[in-house]
């Protein structure tokens, strides 16, 4: 069985704890690669705190060429996916994939955009740049920081046509589709309560239009939370939202 390719916004890694449990996170989960974006360590820490979210047989590949706080890390079992970078940004990784044992090829992008509108464009004109040299399926992963239609942000400012049709637009030409959230519709959050709370969905798994066969829906369970909050005696419950995954990330 294929096992999952994965990304997450951790918002800062440089805490060792914090570290520690992505690495049981992503042994519970079974995952072959995974993508960390906004990681906030410095390229003279990235072998301490690599070290401690994955094992020592583990592949990797950064981007701190393009940007000193290494803002997207991939790593990857070797043993199940065989990763190449073939071009690199301040904003995306674009890789050359080998799925083991099957011998499939893809091509996969890890993406972390910037907040400015007008650096976010720079992004769109890449992937649609990208797209004309694909003949392999491919699929986009990362936090975009674009919700897609009017239902993804709740709370805050109504979400304006400007703020979504550039990014539709670069999807729709280069045929990727948004890959249906299994569980949590929300990605993020101001962690705010009550009316000032807001939400949204900016974290995103595309897919070329001829790679659906290559990707399925790998959702946390609710097993596997209860296994981390054991072993961490968390005192929380199973509600409709990621933040008790989040809040395992942020421990102190």
């Amino acid at each position: 069985m294929a096992k999952p390719i994965s990304g997450w916004n951790v918002r800062g890694i440089n805490d060792h704890l914090k570290a520690k449990e992505l690495g049981v996170f992503r042994g519970l989960n079974y995952i072959s690669c995974l993508g960390l974006f906004e990681t906030k360590v410095r390229a003279n820490n990235y072998d301490t705190i690599r070290s401690l979210c994955c094992p020592a047989s583990w592949s990797h590949i950064n981007n701190y060429s393009k940007d000193p706080s290494g803002r997207i890390w991939v790593m990857w079992d070797p043993v199940t996916i065989d990763i190449q970078k073939i071009e690199e940004s301040d904003q995306f990784v674009h890789c050359k994939a080998l799925l083991l044992p099957s011998n499939q090829i893809c091509l996969i992008t890890f993406v972390y955009t910037r907040n400015a509108k007008t650096q976010r464009l720079v992004l769109w004109e890449d992937l649609k740049r990208l797209n004309n040299s694909i003949n392999l399926p491919w699929c986009v992963l990362g936090d975009f920081k674009n919700v897609f239609f009017a239902d993804e942000r709740r709370g805050g400012e109504p979400v304006h046509t400007r703020e979504t049709e550039i990014f539709k637009d670069c999807l729709v030409q280069k045929g990727l589709v948004d890959h249906k959230a299994s569980r949590f519709f929300f990605t993020w959050s101001n962690s705010s309560q009550g009316n000032g709370r807001i939400q949204s969905r900016i974290d995103r798994f595309l897919m070329g239009e001829n790679s659906m066969h290559l990707f399925f829906e790998c959702p946390y369970s609710k097993e596997v939370w209860l296994e981390v909050k054991n072993r961490l005696s968390i005192n929380t419950d199973t509600r409709n939202t990621n933040w008790e995954w989040w809040s395992i990330l942020k421990m102190s």
